[in-house]
């Protein structure tokens, strides 16, 4: 019994192949993505009001102070100018 792979069997095959690894890699990047994924909501910028150092104050950490100088510090808001979507897109690049 001989096995015999015509031309248009084998493009056929190829296709397949080439549509599930490239939904595969989709799959897998999505995976990715969602599980390095950082929301800014989840954390706040804070700034001292004795130094002005910002800092990132993680949601787990309940303390307000500052870790340099151990003073209040107060949630830092940047000023609209595309900062804050450069910040989200160097993030995501990390």
């Amino acid at each position: 019994m001989s096995f015999v792979i015509t031309f248009e069997n084998a493009m056929m095959i190829y296709t397949i192949f080439i549509i599930l690894l490239t939904a595969l890699c989709y799959i897998f990047d999505k995976i990715q993505d969602h599980s390095r994924a950082w929301n800014l909501s989840k954390s706040e910028l804070m700034k001292c009001q004795k130094c002005g150092k910002v800092y990132l104050l993680k949601r787990q950490e309940k303390s307000r102070r500052c870790p340099y100088c151990g003073q209040r510090a107060v949630s830092f808001r940047l000023p609209y100018s595309g900062i804050r979507e450069k910040a989200k897109v160097k993030v995501r690049e990390l």
